[in-house]
């Protein structure tokens, strides 16, 4: 038997039953939790707005061109998709927009966190008729795309701020846009 069987052996011994002890042992064990039960690592912020969806949607269009340091690059209104299609759903929008001096920074150091840039909101209502406006918090982007890492902020101290400016950007219009 060669020298690095047996304490493989002894290791899958000891182990194997550890990790079977731990294991589910019935469906409901198995299910996912439900949003009620944890919070998801989502990286989502949701906010509730005092406003209907389509107020909603204005208000936080008009912040973002009223702030000089954003563009707005693209609209998507989903609920005209779906009427083009056919289908009805709840009112539903997502505005792009961004800064290129902070965005392609970030992406010159991770070029995949352009799958998530420009910053992108989207107002949508519920089947109550309450609005939302739902963003991603730019620090879970980070995490996302290893910005995070101690050793590449040292070397690049310039990417520390652009996430924390992202984020009171988006908190500030998610203010504008649901509050009153």
């Amino acid at each position: 038997m060669p020298v690095w069987f047996r304490p493989t052996l002894l290791v899958l011994f000891v182990t194997l039953p550890l990790v079977s002890a731990c294991a589910p042992t019935n469906e409901a064990e198995q299910s996912p939790a439900s949003s009620q039960d944890a919070p998801r690592p989502t990286g989502l912020v949701t906010v509730a707005s005092a406003h209907s969806a389509d107020s909603t949607y204005q208000r936080l269009r008009d912040a973002i061109e009223a702030n000089p340091n954003l563009t707005i690059l693209f609209e998507l209104d989903h609920q005209a998709n779906a009427l083009s299609a056919d289908l009805t759903m709840r009112p539903a929008r997502l505005v792009l927009f961004g800064n290129p001096q902070a965005g392609t920074v970030l992406m010159q150091e991770a070029p995949s966190i352009g799958l998530d840039l420009p910053l992108k909101m989207l107002v949508w209502e519920d089947s109550e008729g309450q609005a939302f406006v739902t963003y991603t918090d730019p620090l879970h982007l980070t995490w996302r795309h290893d910005l995070d890492d101690v050793q590449l902020l040292r070397e690049r101290p310039d990417l520390r701020g652009i996430p924390l400016t992202m984020r009171d950007v988006l908190e500030q219009l998610a203010t504008t846009a649901t509050g009153e």
